[in-house]
């Protein structure tokens, strides 16, 4: 995990995925802008975090992988309906719509994967 200090949020709202497992809440310190997540993700399983943005807010998603293996999705909060989810990532660069939660789910292509994610926020 990135770091100690969470924001309180609606982080804890998003479902658990179908082996009950919560998203891992990636948190910065106040002033802080960037931030690493590294991890390892087997083959036909997710490894799932989540980030709380103020709208407006720009969030930076690069996730560089040792076997070349890995991407991610992402779901950005929205005002009505459904998030929209972006698939298969290795970069990516946006700005929240609205002030919550955004998951970002890293899984490998093929195999089993060694990632790092780096996230940055503007």
């Amino acid at each position: 995990m990135l770091l100690p200090f969470a924001p309180r949020g609606s982080a804890r709202s998003l479902p658990p995925d179908l082996a009950g497992r919560s998203p891992s809440l990636v948190a910065f310190r106040p002033g802080q802008r960037d931030g690493v997540v590294e991890g390892a993700v087997l083959r036909g399983e997710r490894e799932r975090y989540t980030i709380v943005l103020r709208a407006g807010q720009r969030l930076s998603v690069e996730l560089r992988c040792r076997e070349q293996n890995a991407v991610f999705d992402i779901r950005l909060p929205v005002p009505v309906g459904t998030a929209p989810m972006l698939a298969d990532l290795r970069i990516w660069s946006g700005i929240a719509p609205v002030t919550g939660p955004v998951l970002i789910e890293v899984s490998p292509v093929y195999g089993n994967a060694t990632y790092r994610m780096h996230l940055r926020l503007d």
